[in-house]
């Protein structure tokens, strides 16, 4: 994969998690929508029922995102974003892990959402030596 289809898929990433006036969203933010979607209620073949709105679209198209761009490697082997989840890892899988990392990091919960959910994810899923 080149590195410039790598830079350009990251920039449409961090810009669809800002919004229209260019203010990037807080990780407290996007937890807060993503709490119908993270504590919706799990059916049959991993389907999740929660309400759809503006903010529940926001999460799930954010994490979305965030899971097909953590399967990108750099020509040296490296991974796009820094963290090495699964390859059966799931999107509320990921969606719990920044929860649980915004509640247990209070301190950070102002930083902008791709800050944090990136930290988050390489926290839970590190990479043996990278």
């Amino acid at each position: 994969m080149s590195k410039k289809f790598c830079a350009v898929a990251l920039a449409l990433l961090l810009c669809s998690v800002s919004s229209l006036d260019a203010k990037a969203e807080t990780a407290l933010e996007v937890q807060s929508w993503c709490k119908a979607v993270v504590n919706g209620k799990l059916g049959a073949n991993d389907t999740i029922s929660y309400a759809p709105n503006h903010d529940t679209g926001f999460c799930w198209g954010a994490f979305g995102a965030i899971q097909e761009l953590s399967k990108y490697v750099w020509d040296d082997g490296t991974r796009l974003l820094r963290f090495c989840a699964p390859e059966d890892s799931s999107r509320l899988q990921f969606m719990k892990v920044f929860s649980k990392f915004v509640d247990d990091h209070p301190e950070d919960a102002h930083y902008e959402f791709a800050r944090v959910a990136r930290q988050a994810l390489a926290s839970a899923f590190p990479c043996s030596g990278q």
